[in-house]
């Protein structure tokens, strides 16, 4: 697996002593491209339990943060770790930089952590120092050690163990911005973390025919207009969504919904409970979606390329529709521990992929129902084949 990091403002090499070496980083160019088994950014020494993996933050200027690639092997580092954990490590391939704005270009979806904890998976990251510095604590009265209060001599904050605060992010659609003092990691998961996947598939026809009251030849008007989608086979599963639900802090997986061929594809869809969801339409003319019962949602256009959010309550399922064309219709669930989605092909089959391994309840829905749920766990560095699902009978 690999990483590509891109400069995307003022940037400088450092050698092994912590001091600029080499010419200057000119914006736009790429900085490293190839393995690493972690990238990280960081204004402060520490990762945590006084391990002191940047260990030139001390000495950087205001305006930059610490940029660490480990590009040796988990092997190595672990052989090494006395002198990791006091900050005194040097090998070739450690690669240390000072920055203010970066870009990260995966080459798959990848776990991070954001002031450690788990922020889910991303194919694209950058991170950039805030402008302006943010106070994270009262250093006075939170820092000072029992003689620097008789003295009145305040010490640095890396010599105090103050970085165990609270870290105020500010986040943004795939940005990391960094305040002055705060952390926050990007750990690639090249063996520091995993994420894997599951197959599985349905039984059951949950086909849907055209509508009875149009005729064949009105139909396919329709269709040759663009306000209807094509007539599905007797087997198709475009009302049948996969999900999992578990222990999973980090964004649902997979959930991506829209219109598509004239009708919402899939017409389940599910959300985590108190986030939104996002409904993009990639049809070449304008929907008007519609929420039957979801107080403070008004339907309103969305022209080709445009999408509608959808704030999600505890509650529902909700019916969906399309205030332009009738036939539009679908179903909203809002579940509490939304881990990850799947769509259902026309043969029945679904597949996870980049799921953190764990215990997960596997749940089928089909339009306003759950139809089939079994509990499953996925493994480490191993792909988890269930046996088919049985679906219920519509209700």
């Amino acid at each position: 697996m690999e990483v590509r990091i891109v400069n995307r403002g003022a940037a400088e090499r450092l050698d092994q002593n912590g001091q600029p070496v080499g010419s200057r980083i000119e914006k736009d160019e790429v900085i490293f491209e190839g393995p690493c088994i972690a990238a990280l950014v960081s204004t402060i020494p520490y990762w945590g339990f006084g391990v002191r993996v940047f260990p030139f933050a001390d000495n950087r200027p205001a305006n930059r943060f610490c940029l660490r690639v480990v590009a040796t092997s988990p092997l190595r580092v672990a052989a090494h770790m006395l002198s990791v954990w006091k900050g005194t490590y040097r090998d070739e391939k450690l690669i240390d930089l000072y920055a203010e704005d970066v870009e990260f270009e995966f080459d798959e979806p990848n776990a991070i952590e954001i002031g450690g904890d788990p922020a889910g998976m991303t194919n694209s990251m950058r991170a950039r120092l805030h402008p302006d510095p943010i106070k994270l604590i009262d250093l006075p009265l939170a820092c000072r050690p029992a003689s620097g209060r008789k003295s009145g001599k305040l010490l640095p904050l890396s010599q105090l163990g103050c970085n165990n605060t609270v870290i105020p992010m500010l986040g943004f659609r795939n940005w990391i911005v960094l305040g002055a003092g705060c952390v926050a990691a990007l750990l690639v998961a090249f063996g520091g973390a995993s994420a894997e996947s599951l197959e599985g598939s349905v039984r059951g026809n949950t086909g849907k025919q055209a509508s009875s009251d149009t005729g064949p030849q009105d139909y396919y008007w329709k269709v040759w207009n663009g306000a209807l989608p094509e007539q599905r086979d007797k087997g198709d599963h475009s009302d049948v969504l996969a999900v999992l639900t578990g222990k999973f802090t980090g964004p649902p997986i997979g959930c991506k919904f829209g219109f598509r061929g004239g009708g919402l594809d899939p017409s389940t869809i599910a959300a985590r409970s108190g986030t939104n969801v996002r409904i993009e339409n990639r049809d070449a003319f304008t929907h008007e979606l519609s929420v039957e019962g979801l107080a403070g949602f008004t339907p309103l256009e969305s022209g080709p390329g445009k999408a509608r959010v959808i704030p999600v309550p505890a509650g529902g399922p909700w019916e969906l529709g399309d205030r332009i064309y009738g036939h539009v219709d679908g179903h909203l669930h809002s579940m509490r521990e939304l881990v990850a989605c799947a769509t259902v092909t026309p043969s029945g089959k679904f597949r996870f992929d980049n799921v953190p391994p764990g215990p997960y309840s596997l749940r089928i829905l089909r339009g306003s129902e759950q139809v089939a749920a079994r509990r499953v766990t996925v493994p480490a560095s191993k792909t988890l084949k269930v046996d088919p699902l049985t679906m219920s009978r519509r209700k």
